[in-house]
């Protein structure tokens, strides 16, 4: 087969198509996306291929588009806000208990149910498999990737908020005295 030299990482990459250096080597097309189903793959759909994702693997046919599970029934299903020993940073875990992988791109895990300056999104193209998990580490030390949340979590009183795009709430829990690495 066609071997590139190089791999792509499900927790988010970006892929570039440039013409040959003879040619210039001018930028022909891109794509950036975020975490990745295991067996799925993104492909542009329509006539135009203007709209990216998630698809059937279909290598050498047309792209078949993949069907979504309802971002409403994601659940915030485990966490952890008082790291000392066990692990090194505070997580979120997020479960899809439907049987169609969901989209989790333009949702947000959040410490408040309303919208925050500089907080940001989930990264488009990213998606959750079919009664799979996602963990998003909350180290709030603002280092870049798919998996990073820009705040920490209080082991004492604290809110966990996933929001729609539109910021309405699709589940939230109530952190009370949270034990060490419990």
């Amino acid at each position: 087969g066609i071997h590139l030299g190089f791999s792509l990482d499900n927790d988010g990459e970006a892929i570039y198509l440039y013409e040959s250096s003879e040619k210039g080597g001018s930028l022909i097309d891109s794509i950036e996306f975020g975490l990745q189903v295991p067996g799925l793959s993104i492909g542009r759909l329509g006539h135009e291929g203007s709209v990216w994702a998630l698809t059937r693997v279909t290598p050498g046919a047309a792209n078949r588009p993949q069907p979504y599970g309802a971002p409403q029934q994601l659940r915030i299903n485990e966490w952890l806000a008082a790291t000392e020993t066990l692990f090194a940073e505070d997580f979120i875990e997020i479960y899809n208990p439907d049987g169609l992988p969901v989209p989790l791109g333009g949702l947000f895990l959040s410490q408040d149910a309303l919208s925050q300056p500089g907080q940001e999104a989930i990264a488009p193209l990213s998606f959750i498999a079919a009664g799979g998990y996602s963990v998003f580490q909350a180290n709030g030390d603002g280092e870049e990737g798919v998996r990073q949340l820009d705040f920490r979590l209080s082991s004492s009183y604290e809110w966990i908020y996933l929001l729609a795009p539109d910021l309405t709430q699709i589940d939230s829990v109530h952190l009370q005295a949270e034990g060490v690495d419990v």
